[in-house]
C-alpha cells in the first residue's frame, strides 16, 4: 500500500484536504478531525486489489467503512481505497495503524497520525 490523502468534509459542505505525508520531508502530516460535525475519509493508494469483491478496514483497531476501490485511470497498475468516515474516538491518539483486508487477504499496514 502506497500513501495517500485525507478529505475533511464540514456539515456546511466544505471540504478540505492534505497528503497524509509532507512532499519534501516524507514525515507524517497529522489528520485533523475537526469539530465533532465534520467527517474525515482516508483515500489510499495501492496495487492489486481493483479486482476484489470485498474489503474490511480499521483504523487504530476501529473497524471503518469502505466506500469502494477502483482503478486509478492515469496510472496503470495503481488502486485507490476510500475509508471513513473516521470515528471520532480517534481524535488525540496520534500514529494508529490502519489495516485492510481484501477478499479476506490482508494488505501491508500502514500508519497515519490523528490530531
Amino acid at each position: 500500500m502506497a500513501a495517500g490523502f485525507w478529505i475533511r468534509a464540514s456539515a456546511a459542505g466544505a471540504q478540505s484536504r492534505d497528503y497524509l505525508f509532507d512532499l519534501i520531508t516524507f514525515r507524517p502530516v497529522p489528520v485533523d478531525l475537526g469539530p465533532p460535525s465534520d467527517q474525515v475519509f482516508l483515500s489510499l493508494y495501492g496495487t492489486g486489489f481493483r479486482t476484489a469483491t470485498s474489503a474490511t478496514a480499521k483504523v487504530g483497531g476501529v473497524s471503518v467503512q469502505v466506500y469502494g476501490f477502483t482503478p486509478v485511470i492515469d496510472f496503470p497498475g495503481l488502486d485507490l481505497i476510500n475509508i471513513g468516515p473516521l470515528p471520532r474516538a480517534l481524535q488525540g491518539r496520534g500514529e494508529v495503524d490502519v489495516t485492510l483486508s481484501l477478499n479476506g487477504k490482508a494488505a501491508n499496514t500502514l500508519s497515519v497520525n490523528i490530531r
